[in-house]
């Protein structure tokens, strides 16, 4: 398993979590359809591309305002941990889309 697909199944792990937990089901359900893609992607199950824009931007993005969100909002202790590993995970696929890293 390469670093991308066990990152995406780190996200899509946590925004399960997320969705069981939390009361609220929009941005957890994001988190999980977002990092459910990466997970089919990283897997080579589906391709999907968009034109002109990263996938992996838009994606990464969407996992990290979710988790970034989510991180305000919950109290318990699960929920604190699957939202900083969304939202870590959502910080290096942005930085990975914008070649800050390698």
């Amino acid at each position: 398993m390469h670093l991308h697909a066990a990152l995406a199944a780190a996200a899509l792990v946590a925004a399960v979590a997320l969705l069981v937990v939390h009361p609220d089901r929009a941005l957890p359900g994001l988190a999980a359809i977002a990092s459910g893609c990466e997970v089919l992607m990283a897997f080579q199950i589906v391709r999907i591309a968009i034109a002109r824009v990263p996938l992996g931007l838009v994606l990464g993005g969407l996992l990290l305002a979710a988790g970034g969100i989510l991180l305000s909002k919950v109290t318990s202790r699960l929920s604190i941990i699957a939202a900083t590993v969304a939202t870590f995970v959502g910080v290096i696929q942005v930085a990975q889309a914008l070649r800050l890293v390698v």
